[in-house]
């Protein structure tokens, strides 16, 4: 059956993805289960920032695409159960005060680090999803793009530059991501930017430790690009001991410092009190997973969430004791422009 019919199937989750610098664009679909379920070997898994809501999607039907074969694909929204959104407007005023209100817990002591996030709402502004994956697949070709549909979720769609983890045979591949600047500012990173990123690094380095896992490789802090932006990345490569289960590991990860803060149990909560919204599958985690426990996840950034009566693009930004709330507001507006540059 071809794609375009498949996608009238109401009650069926899918997707389209492109891991990054890599031209297949490939199509999952299937039913629906919970992740505390059997882990299907060909699953694409969908996990919220604080991982209460996780879904799989069982494969039923896949295929390899190229990008002719996608802007062959025809999707009507009218076949699809989507809801309305939940989100409501965030204003500058609240974000600021979000980010002093962070600054204060990392004074008092509380936490050294916590993420402000928030959404920003596209009123009555026609999205066509597949040609906003296209534009995804075409303009970040080194991010993870996506386009996941599940049922009464929503349509969720990105180009993330953040790896969470990539396991093979027991080799672990994950890395720190954290700073941002613009590519134009041509400047040097900043003691804030700095210490931002090594805190997501001291962090995946002692998850590994208290496991007993022992890093093979370390690279970094580098520059790397993502769309118009610049972060600062660390990579590691760690050989695992056999039998490792999949979910498991990235839950011991999630959240980093990069999308929660330090401590993460203190962050976490700080983040659910204050922040004011619910994030949903924003800082969350997805990927395919394959055979014999294989698995590519990636967090789910620079991302936008189509309803039935608007879109919401999710964006956020690390605070630290250094933080000048003006220039995080900036920050996530640069980020949104991920989305917002290739859907106006």
């Amino acid at each position: 059956m071809e794609i375009s019919k498949l996608l009238k199937q109401r009650d069926k989750a899918w997707v389209f993805y492109a891991l990054p610098n890599q031209k297949d664009i490939f199509f999952q679909i299937g039913n629906v289960a919970p992740l505390n379920t059997q882990l299907n070997e060909h699953a694409f898994i969908l996990a919220s920032f604080d991982i209460q809501q996780n879904f799989q999607i069982k494969t039923q039907t896949q295929s390899c695409l190229n990008l002719v074969d996608l802007q062959n694909v025809v999707l009507d929204l009218q076949d699809l159960d989507l809801p309305n959104s939940e989100q409501q407007d965030y204003s500058k005023q609240k974000y600021l005060q979000l980010v002093n209100n962070i600054k204060w817990a990392i004074k008092e002591g509380y936490i050294q680090k916590a993420v402000a996030s928030r959404p920003i709402l596209l009123d009555n502004k026609p999205i066509n999803p597949l040609k906003l994956l296209e534009n995804l697949y075409v303009n970040y070709p080194n991010a993870f793009r996506y386009l996941c549909y599940i049922p009464q979720q929503g349509i969720w769609a990105g180009a993330s530059p953040e790896l969470l983890m990539q396991l093979k045979n027991n080799h672990l591949h994950t890395v720190a991501l954290a700073g941002t600047k613009l590519q134009t500012e041509n400047r040097n990173w900043t003691d804030k930017e700095i210490h931002e990123q090594a805190l997501v690094t001291d962090y995946i380095e002692e998850v590994f430790k208290e496991k007993g896992y022992t890093v093979k490789k370390k690279e970094g802090p580098k520059t790397v690009q993502a769309a118009h932006l610049e972060h600062l990345k660390t990579s590691f490569e760690i050989q695992l001991p056999p039998n490792i289960k999949v979910l498991e590991l990235a839950k011991s990860l999630h959240p980093t410092p990069a999308v929660c803060g330090l401590p993460k149990k203190e962050a976490l909560d700080l983040i659910k009190k204050i922040e004011g919204y619910n994030r949903l599958f924003y800082t969350g985690f997805l990927g395919p997973c394959g055979e014999l426990g294989s698995a590519h996840l990636f967090v789910n950034l620079r991302c936008i969430q189509i309803c039935r009566d608007k879109a919401v693009i999710y964006v956020g930004a690390g605070i630290t004791a250094n933080s000048d709330p003006e220039k995080e507001w900036y920050e996530t507006e640069q980020k949104a422009k991920t989305v917002l540059n290739i859907i106006q």
